[in-house]
Parts: C-alpha cells; sequence; structure tokens
C-alpha cells in the first residue's frame, strides 16, 4: 500500500527514482516521495500564483514548488497563468475604481500608464541631473536675488 503525503483528501505522491535520494526540510514530504507535478499545478492555480500558499496548501517547502517550477513546464506555466489571471483580477479592480471617479485610482493609472502623455509628479533627470522641482527653486531663487538687487541700484 503507498505512502499518503502529509496532507489529507490528495492523490499519493510519485516515488522518486533511485539515486535521487535528498535530505527533506521538517515541512516537507519524506525524502522517498515527490509531489504530483498536476496537483503541485492545480495548487498554484487553487493559490493565485502566490508561493508560499501554494506551499502550505501541499505542506511543503516554497523550494519543493520551487523546484517543481523548474522541473516541469507545466507547473511553471500553471504558475504563469494564475500570476497573469490575478494581475488582470486586479487591474479590473483598478478600472472599476476609476470608473467610480475615485481620484487615488486615477492619479495612480495616469502616473504608471500615462507617462508618456507628461503625467509625472517630476522630471527624474533634468539638466545637470537636478529635478524639474530643484530647477523652479533654483530659478525663483536667481529671480528673487535679481529683483533684490534691482532694488538697492
Amino acid at each position: 500500500m503507498g505512502t499518503q503525503p502529509r496532507h489529507s483528501g490528495q492523490p499519493p505522491a510519485k516515488k522518486r527514482e533511485a539515486g535521487t535520494h535528498q535530505p527533506a526540510a521538517a515541512s516537507s514530504v519524506p525524502p522517498n516521495q515527490l509531489y504530483d507535478p498536476t496537483l503541485i499545478a492545480s495548487t498554484l492555480e487553487r493559490a493565485r500564483g502566490m508561493v508560499t500558499v501554494a506551499a502550505r496548501l501541499l505542506r511543503c517547502s516554497r523550494q519543493t514548488i520551487y523546484n517543481a517550477v523548474q522541473a516541469y513546464p507545466e507547473v511553471k506555466a500553471a504558475l504563469e497563468d494564475a500570476r497573469e489571471l490575478q494581475l488582470d483580477t486586479t487591474e479590473l479592480k483598478l478600472f472599476e475604481a476609476i470608473d467610480k471617479g475615485q481620484a487615488w485610482a486615477i492619479c495612480y493609472y495616469l502616473k504608471t500608464q500615462g507617462r508618456k502623455r507628461g503625467y509625472i509628479e517630476k522630471v527624474e533627470h533634468g539638466a545637470d541631473g537636478l529635478t524639474l522641482e530643484q530647477l523652479v527653486l533654483l530659478s525663483l531663487k536667481m529671480e528673487e536675488e535679481r529683483a533684490r538687487k534691482a532694488g538697492h541700484a
């Protein structure tokens, strides 16, 4: 009779091939067992691409998940797909906030997506490495100095 992974309700784990014995971390399954890539992929989908959450659901280490991502293209695809879906879902929430006229959402979107149109808070590199804010302050100080000198002449 096969040994089940430590989590309940899951299919039996595959055994490692001879010569691949590696010490396991205290929180992972015994070293002679390996989680099925399909199980890891479906768990990553359920966890929305969050590796730590998937590892906790499987009762294994994050490294077990990362190893499976490297070893199995279907696990890597599941991770990428889950993260893309979560990103799309999050962007939809942002658009809902924009549609409601929420200023923070409008401002955030313009700062991130409207940069090409000039929606930025400051120029990152101006003349001589100064920001636009620094150039404006310098210009104001120079004007004040000119006005002060003109008043004494």
